[in-house]
């Protein structure tokens, strides 16, 4: 049986699972996403946008057994890093399922609301509903439809207008179980007015789960609104497959800032879709990848300028090592009526291994004449001359060519606004690069 003639039936299996969300919005949103599914069916290598990247480990794998949340009580706070030296919100997910008793949500300003999509769907539908019927109508792609389809838990963030949040939001992801399944997690953020609100997505690991996780985040952000995203991808390397859609709607001056940090997986996929929509909204999209053994990982970063005076930076940066294997595809699409846009985008790349491999694809489509856009790609090896004067200086080879990665990198970790992340990835780095930290060293 053909995956699209099993996906119905399994989707027909677990309808009875909804409960009280049988034949409501939600389910008839699911019913259209499933219908619309098997019309369009799966991406495959024949398609320009899967050429670089086989959709096909994600094919191979089980679906998550069962729309509803899943609590695991036998995980306790002692089983995972939780940075509790981050005075912040803690959504706590174990593999997809959200746990209230590891989590920690704070009462902060009126009418803030960070709640599980599973609660969301009962208490919050009237914003949900909506955004996925406009899947259901724009799909990027299958993987899309089969995250509506598919998604019984998630995260629902909505923070009103002219509110600060004091605490960032911690969002940790634990693959466990030794899980061998596919899971659709599916999240909603809303930034009201001239909000301002930080949000850390980490990926952790308990065991050697060959987890694969097609996610899909719609993002809006009103007028003013402020929103910085990081997302740290550090998961098992035998096993970690992942898929990561990321729409962003952003009004009038309103700014858009994430960093995608991708250390460990088999294959990761970070898609990020922008929408500048009205006159002053601007967008920074960065992230640092380092590939090792057989990793994949491919950033997928399109910005659409839809109005005039709106500005987007892309700037990638990664290190690639043994077979490892990256790939960047930048789009800038600049709208006739978008007058006066700025637009840059970089990617650069360290080749560490006589076998890896990177695709870089950067890409502008102009239709407006007062712009000014610029984009570029660079790979190659470790500057041989820095090399030489840094072992000259005493500096052991390995402990030089570490230095001198880190220093490649250390322009998106740098750009981090909380410092405790900003460090914690660092951390997270030197121990990739076997950099043995010296600040003696270092200024010598």
């Amino acid at each position: 049986m053909g995956i699209l003639q099993t996906y119905p039936h399994i989707f027909r299996a677990l309808e009875s699972n909804l409960g009280n969300l049988y034949n409501s919005e939600i389910h008839r949103c699911k019913q259209e996403a499933m219908d619309r599914l098997t019309a369009m069916g799966m991406p495959n290598r024949k398609m320009e946008r899967w050429r670089h990247t086989s959709p096909l480990p994600f094919y191979a794998s089980e679906l998550n057994p069962s729309f509803s949340p899943l609590h695991r009580k036998h995980v306790g706070i002692h089983d995972f890093n939780r940075k509790d030296e981050i005075n912040a919100h803690k959504l706590v997910f174990v593999n997809g399922s959200y746990q209230e008793h590891l989590s920690k949500v704070y009462t902060e300003a009126q009418g803030v609301t960070i709640c599980s999509m599973n609660e969301a769907l009962t208490k919050h539908s009237e914003h949900i509903t909506p955004h996925l019927k406009e899947i259901c109508r724009n799909p990027h792609d299958g993987f899309n439809l089969l995250n509506l389809a598919f998604f019984g838990d998630g995260i629902f963030i909505k923070i009103p207008k002219d509110t600060v949040l004091e605490r960032p939001i911690h969002w940790i992801f634990l693959a466990a179980d030794n899980a061998r399944f596919m899971i659709n997690p599916y999240h909603q953020i809303h930034c009201g007015a001239n909000s301002k609100v930080q949000i850390i997505k980490e990926y952790q690991s308990l065991d050697n789960s060959e987890l694969y996780v097609n996610s899909h985040c719609s993002t809006f952000l009103d007028q003013g609104a402020h929103l910085e995203f990081t997302m740290i991808q550090n998961e098992t390397v035998n096993g970690f497959h992942h898929l990561n859609n990321h729409i962003v709607q952003q009004k009038r001056d309103s700014n858009f800032k994430q960093t995608a940090v991708s250390l460990a997986g088999r294959l990761l996929r970070n898609q990020v879709f922008v929408r500048l929509q009205e006159p002053g909204a601007n967008c920074a999209i960065q992230g640092l990848y380092y590939g090792k053994g057989d990793d994949h990982v491919d950033n997928r970063i399109t910005v659409k300028h839809l109005s005039p005076d709106c500005e987007s930076h892309q700037n990638f940066k990664g290190l690639l090592d043994d077979k490892s294997t990256a790939v960047f595809n930048g789009r800038i699409y600049v709208e006739e009526d978008a007058q006066r846009t700025n637009a840059f985008q970089s990617n650069k790349n360290i080749i560490l291994s006589d076998y890896a491999t990177v695709h870089s694809q950067p890409q502008l489509e102009i239709y407006a004449d007062d712009v000014k856009c610029s984009h570029g790609a660079t790979s190659g090896q470790i500057d041989q001359d820095a090399l030489f004067y840094l072992v000259s200086r005493g500096i052991p080879l390995d402990q030089a060519k570490a230095v001198l990665n880190y220093a490649f990198i250390a322009e998106i970790t740098e750009k981090i606004s909380l410092p405790t992340i900003r460090e914690h990835i660092q951390e997270l780095m030197r121990e990739k690069l076997n950099y043995a930290w010296d600040e003696e060293l270092t200024e010598s």
